[in-house]
């Protein structure tokens, strides 16, 4: 299906899609600076050379802020998108050369306003997003928006949506996974118009069967679980193979067919709405996944979002966390900022500085949140335990000694002008200890923390390095 090639670090750099060659560029902490899809023809890439953007089929250039957010995205089908973020990390403006500015107003539990100054909202149920008006139900789910009646089993999951003459029914499996979705005229008996069936691999989506057009199988990044890479699609003797391009996030931005033909690319805006189909292909083309983990219902407009469902147009999910406040004191919303975290499972938005979460279950380890909403927890199968707050990891309960260090370059080097080799020279204990201890840059810039090794590698992380080599250009 593709083919990979890697750095001396394992980092992506270069993939095979289809006729498409798409090459990938980081900075020394891991942060992805570039990506280039490459038509079948154009010249070599060497390893960490920078493509120009003439003859890409899909281009795109990275910027961070000093804090390792995103703050410009460079597309060459978009333009440039600016990215303005509050001290908290919220995500509070975009502003792109093809569309509206947007400009994003929160209360003090997180959730996503109209305007700013808006009135308290009561339970954190908002009362409308936009023209459209909410109604719930005594569970805290939604019922009413649009045009649209929703009705909820006693499990808390959407099984029905009356909007004019449809509705729509939902049916799952005993995972809570969806396994069909179905819609029919209404008073016109109980003949579908259509249906689509699920097919699952544990808690990722494997393949949908639509009633008469047939089936889609997708597969994902090895290292990235809810990134796609490919999709193949099938009906009779047909087969078809096609390609997603997908930004810092995993979230599709295009898709193209083997022959390298782009036949998708949308518009995707700051919390996961499509607002436009911007492909000149002029077929449609089925493309449903969105955020990580979400899967676009045309027939609502909501995403499905495993155990819950998410309304883009506000960015929040349109029912209560199931699993309560471990999964953050505000019970409706997605994340802070979508650029940087994500919620494949609709239970808990996880920053993405911090270790996968598949990865670290399989290695034995446990996660959970703390009341306040935002600091996730890991702790390994060793039953040690590293607090991220605010995305970054908190060493210090294992750190030997620190030391504020000025002029710090984001480098590992032991000479005199090397970071390592300065915090040597004015620790207060001492040169460390690297044969088994590292020096850790935090996200401040100055500090330097001496740690174990084996902790600061298990519990992965980026940011310092990169902000404070953000900072120097």
């Amino acid at each position: 299906m593709s083919e990979y090639e890697r750095d001396s670090l394992h980092r992506q750099i270069m993939r095979t899609q289809g006729q498409l060659a798409t090459y990938s560029g980081y900075d020394d902490d891991g942060l992805l600076s570039w990506q280039r899809s490459l038509a079948p023809g154009s010249a070599p890439v060497l390893p960490g050379q920078r493509p120009a953007r003439q003859g890409c089929v899909t281009s795109r250039d990275y910027y961070w802020n000093n804090h390792g957010e995103v703050g410009t995205i460079d597309d060459g089908l978009r333009g440039s998108v600016v990215y303005s973020y509050d001290r908290s990390g919220y995500l509070t403006g975009r502003s792109g050369q093809m569309y509206d500015h947007d400009r994003y107003y929160y209360d003090k539990a997180g959730n996503l306003l109209d305007n700013e100054g808006q009135g308290p909202v009561m339970n954190n149920r908002l009362p409308g997003c936009g023209r459209d008006r909410y109604g719930y139900n005594e569970w805290g789910e939604l019922t009413t928006r649009r045009d649209q009646q929703l009705e909820w089993n006693a499990q808390g999951q959407l099984t029905r949506v009356i909007s004019g003459n449809t509705e729509t029914h939902y049916g799952y499996d005993a995972l809570g996974r969806r396994i069909r979705k179905a819609t029919y005229g209404r008073h016109t008996g109980h003949t579908a118009r259509s249906r689509t069936d699920f097919v699952w691999e544990g808690f990722r989506l494997l393949q949908e069967n639509v009633q008469q057009q047939g089936w889609r199988t997708y597969l994902y990044d090895a290292e990235q679980p809810y990134t796609p890479v490919a999709s193949m699609t099938g009906k009779g003797e047909s087969r078809q193979v096609w390609y997603y391009h997908t930004d810092v996030t995993g979230t599709p931005q295009e898709v193209t067919a083997a022959d390298g033909t782009l036949v998708w690319a949308g518009y995707i805006r700051g919390f996961g709405e499509n607002a436009a189909d911007i492909s000149n292909s002029g077929a449609y083309f089925h493309q449903p996944l969105r955020l990580p983990g979400q899967y676009f219902d045309d027939e609502t407009g909501l995403h499905y979002n495993l155990f819950r469902y998410y309304a883009p147009e506000c960015g929040r999910f349109v029912s209560q966390d199931p699993i309560g406040l471990n999964g953050g004191i505000n019970l409706y919303q997605y994340a802070p900022n979508p650029l940087s975290w994500i919620d494949p499972w609709g239970l808990i938005g996880k920053p993405l500085n911090s270790p996968l979460t598949d990865k670290w279950l399989d290695k034995g380890g446990s996660i959970w949140q703390e009341i306040d909403g935002q600091t996730w927890v890991y702790q390994d199968k060793y039953g040690n335990v590293v607090r991220y707050p605010d995305g970054y990891p908190d060493f210090s309960p294992y750190e030997v000694q620190h030391v504020d260090v000025p002029d710090l370059k984001g480098n590992h080097r032991l000479g005199p002008s090397g970071d390592f080799g300065k915090a040597n020279a004015l620790a207060p204990k001492g040169a460390a200890d690297l044969e088994v201890n590292t020096w850790h840059h935090h996200q401040n810039g100055v500090t330097m923390q001496e740690v174990p090794k084996d902790i600061h590698s298990r519990f992965t992380h980026r940011g310092g390095v990169s902000n404070i080599r953000n900072k120097c250009l």
